[in-house]
């Protein structure tokens, strides 16, 4: 199910901390890229998601495109010796509605809950955290 509404993380983007030797967060993370497809989320502990929906944003910033930038940092921190299993699932890009990106995301959520793990949402505006808080229900 998540496959097939969440967008893989561009190549571009994960290509430089795959090469051998890298120490970084990047070369760990299992991610849902273009060749390799969705990886299998349901033994993680922590999975990221990439959420592009800033209509119900105040002023001008643009923080949908802001996604892959943050991806960028976070790959790019040094891990700490944890024993956690961390996935990147993509991104849920914006519907045709607000209303439909946010029953998406409520969609999304409620089903890692349903496998006790924790999600870190990146991207969208404020607004986005009402779809978060009702996935809770």
């Amino acid at each position: 199910m998540l496959e097939e509404i969440l967008a893989p993380v561009p190549s571009s983007l994960i290509e430089s901390y795959k090469e051998e030797g890298s120490d970084r967060i990047g070369s760990w993370i299992e991610v849902h890229d273009e060749l390799e497809g969705m990886p299998d989320w349901e033994e993680a502990h922590i999975c990221i998601l990439g959420v592009c929906e800033d209509r119900g944003r105040v002023g001008d910033s643009q923080q949908a495109l802001a996604i892959d930038s943050i991806r960028r940092e976070l790959y790019d921190l040094y891990p700490g010796d944890w024993p956690f299993r961390v996935v990147d699932l993509g991104t849920l890009y914006a519907g045709e509605q607000r209303e439909d990106t946010y029953a998406a995301l409520k969609e999304i959520l409620v089903e890692l809950f349903k496998f006790k793990l924790v999600p870190l949402v990146i991207g969208g505006s404020q607004d986005v955290t009402y779809a978060m808080y009702r996935a809770y229900d």
